[in-house]
Order: C-alpha cells, then sequence, then structure tokens
C-alpha cells in the first residue's frame, strides 16, 4: 500500500532526533543521515542528507501515474536520484517507487507523543482551490463543497495523516508550511503546555490573540529544521 509521511529538514540530525525523542517519539533509523520519528498518530522522516527541504514524501506502487498527472501543471524535477515537485504554496512533494519505502517494523507497544491529540498537517494557501486539486491529484479527498466563503477544508488520504488547507487570514499567528496541528481541550492543552514548558522544547510563539484576557493558552513548537507545531486547545 501507498504511504505518505510528512518529512522535515534536520541539518543538525543529532538535535532533531533529540527533540523527537524528548516530544516521546521512537526512532528508527533508515540511514546514517536519516530517520524516522514515529508515534501512535503520526510518522516524520528527520532527513539529515545536504540540500533536504521540508514537505511530504510519497512512496507509491505506481509513480509514473502520480507525475504525469501533476506534470501538466508543476514541473517534475529531479535530484539526487528522487523525483519531486511542489504545490502552489511551495510544499514539496516527493516521489518514490513504493519498494524505496523504508522496511520499518510496527512497534506493538509505540505511544503517543506528549503534544497530545494529532489533527494532521496544516497548510495555508493562497492559492486555496488549486491546492485543493494537486492533493486531490495525490490522493487526498473531501466530501465538503468548495465554496468562495469556505475558510478551510480537511482532505483524507487512505495512506497518509489528514491535510487542512486554510485560506490567508484565518490563522492570526506564525504559520510555517506545512505545520502539524494538535487539538487537547481547554484543561488538556494546559497540561500539554506545562509538559512542554518543563522539557524545555523549543517554543516559537506564545498565542494569546484567541483569549478573551490575553494569557497564552495555546503555543507553537518548532523543532530544529523549523517544523511548527500548534498546540492548541481548539476553544
Amino acid at each position: 500500500m501507498p504511504k505518505l509521511y510528512l518529512q522535515t529538514s534536520a541539518p543538525r540530525l543529532d538535535l532533531s532526533m533529540e527533540f523527537y525523542r524528548k516530544l516521546g517519539y521512537t526512532l528508527h533509523e533508515i540511514s546514517e543521515r536519516v530517520h524516522l520519528a514515529m508515534d501512535k498518530n503520526m510518522a516524520i522522516i528527520l532527513n539529515g542528507e545536504a540540500g533536504s527541504r521540508t514537505g511530504m514524501v510519497l512512496y507509491h506502487e505506481n509513480p509514473v501515474e502520480i507525475k504525469e498527472a501533476l506534470a501538466d501543471q508543476h514541473t517534475i524535477y529531479r535530484h539526487a536520484d528522487v523525483d519531486f515537485t511542489a504545490d502552489y504554496n511551495n510544499v514539496r512533494l516527493f516521489i518514490h517507487p513504493i519498494d524505496e519505502q523504508p522496511d520499518i517494523l510496527e512497534d506493538a507497544d509505540i505511544a503517543y507523543n506528549m503534544c497530545g491529540t494529532c489533527f494532521g498537517v496544516g497548510i495555508e494557501s493562497v492559492h486555496f482551490e488549486a491546492s485543493i486539486l494537486f492533493w486531490s491529484l495525490v490522493g487526498f479527498t473531501t466530501d465538503t463543497v468548495i465554496s468562495d466563503d469556505l475558510q478551510y477544508v480537511t482532505m483524507k488520504c487512505a495512506y497518509g495523516p489528514d491535510l487542512t488547507i486554510f485560506r490567508p487570514g484565518n490563522c492570526p499567528h506564525a504559520f510555517q508550511n506545512p505545520s502539524l496541528t494538535y487539538f487537547n481541550g481547554k484543561e488538556g492543552n494546559k497540561r500539554v503546555i506545562d509538559k512542554l514548558v518543563d522539557t524545555k522544547i523549543n517554543i516559537a510563539e506564545f498565542v494569546s490573540v484567541f483569549n478573551k484576557e490575553g494569557i497564552a493558552d495555546n503555543i507553537i513548537i518548532s523543532d530544529p529544521g523549523g517544523l511548527h507545531s500548534f498546540i492548541f486547545n481548539d476553544g
């Protein structure tokens, strides 16, 4: 079956590995410079190869079909024996044949990471409809009716994390494309934030804009490669 992973650039692989280890991910070595961080919800490729970029990595049984579907509107590049392109927001998609997929044994005892409940990957897009089309060609679908007043849409894929595409102006906080989102409820999020602060995880932003009293009840953390995770209370 195809598999779609989130990838983060890890020029200091040791620091990236330590970051995800602190969060509670299980780490698997793919190669000397590439590791996979896994928990029950998410698998993230930590790519320490020179010139690596954050984006999405697709392993597919018919990569030619995927590339042909995208090639009409998007240039397919090849570098270091890997084909890749990007959506309209410059989120890169790396395309591999399925036989190159990492051979990772599933760990029955693998835990959730300490960020809480993951709601997938987010992309902020000034090309809203075009971005929806791009990711639909990769295998994402949605039952939502697309309209001019729709501010975001969540798309699902059988072999990857949920993907939410936002129109600009919906997120009055830092937003690096792509980012991860965690929703934990008001009380649960406070407990998660306290643990992350105690762990001394790098906090990119304390977010108070959603709180009427100006209290920072949401945070954004950043891994060493710049991948953001929104730790929000969804209310």
